[in-house]
């Protein structure tokens, strides 16, 4: 239960708003997606030059099957790319838990660990926007949350506003780590009619710039999936480069958009497809080396 004390306007304008994200998270508690994701490179061949940075991938994509139900979870994943220097790669993952250990698959080796692995990301959609901060699928928890992935968290709520044809309160998320003067920040667009869901998120490092952001995030196209029950359908992510922002101009590094298909509020699988890793006979395994 997500409790929060106003003190001002603003400050029960945001209570208000988490007790309605948290009321709607408890809908996607147990849930069943798929999800493709693609990327592609965008930044400039005399960019590109200049950098010199040859790991880069000219494009890449993500074909993944999620499932969380009763606390467990479970995702496939399979992932191909090319480089910038045209080698092509490719390769799967494979994790569960099944709520007392974690088994993860990739690249050939096995590896289990005691309870829940949290170096994988967690996120459900209705937080893919906040992809830098949100670690465990819950948004309401991020949003009373004092840290998160190592920074320093501060909500405020700012004002309504109409996005896309969406009423939308807009907050701000404001993060750092100890020391820094200037903090970096996201403002995020939540909207009532699609069940508090963010619509639209936009980040800015005040280290490259104060008004140009250098990601921005939406949600373009919806999932009616019951009358008043929505969803993601597809989400578009665009990062500027950061060198060009610094010097005052907006130049997109890269673009990527994720589908999400087959989804449902009610998967029911017994224990053993939490447990089950397929492991081939020429696969190595490592054991949690604290157990």
């Amino acid at each position: 239960m997500v409790t929060v004390l106003p003190a001002t306007a603003a400050d029960q304008r945001l209570s208000t708003l988490i007790s309605k994200v948290a009321a709607q998270e408890q809908r996607y508690r147990n849930l069943e997606f798929h999800r493709h994701w693609s990327y592609q490179l965008k930044l400039p061949e005399p960019l590109l030059k200049q950098r010199k940075d040859t790991n880069l991938f000219r494009s890449l994509q993500r074909d993944s099957r999620h499932v969380y139900q009763d606390g467990r979870f479970t995702i496939q994943e399979q992932i191909s790319g090319v480089s910038l220097t045209g080698v092509k790669s490719s390769h799967k993952i494979r994790i569960g838990y099944d709520g007392q250990q974690t088994r993860l698959m990739e690249d050939g080796v096995v590896r289990f660990e005691q309870g829940k692995d949290l170096n994988w990301p967690l996120r459900k959609p209705h937080v893919f926007l906040l992809d830098r901060l949100a670690e465990e699928p819950s948004l309401a928890e991020l949003l009373i949350s004092p840290t998160a992935r190592g920074y320093f968290l501060s909500v405020k709520y700012e004002a309504e506003e109409i996005v896309n044809g969406l009423n939308c309160h807009r907050i701000r998320i404001e993060t750092w780590v100890k020391g820094q003067k200037r903090h970096d920040y996201s403002r995020l667009w939540l909207a009532p009619e699609r069940n508090w869901i963010p619509i639209r998120e936009e980040g800015y490092a005040l280290g490259y710039s104060e008004t140009i952001p250098l990601q921005i995030s939406e949600v373009t196209d919806w999932h009616q999936l019951a009358d008043g029950i929505w969803f993601p359908h597809k989400i578009r992510e665009v990062i500027h480069d950061e060198q060009s922002a610094a010097n005052g101009k907006t130049v997109v590094s890269n673009q990527s958009e994720t589908t999400l298909t087959e989804i449902s509020f009610s998967p029911n699988y017994d224990l053993k497809y939490f447990q089950d890793t397929k492991i081939p006979a020429e696969h190595k395994l490592q054991q949690d080396e604290s157990e």
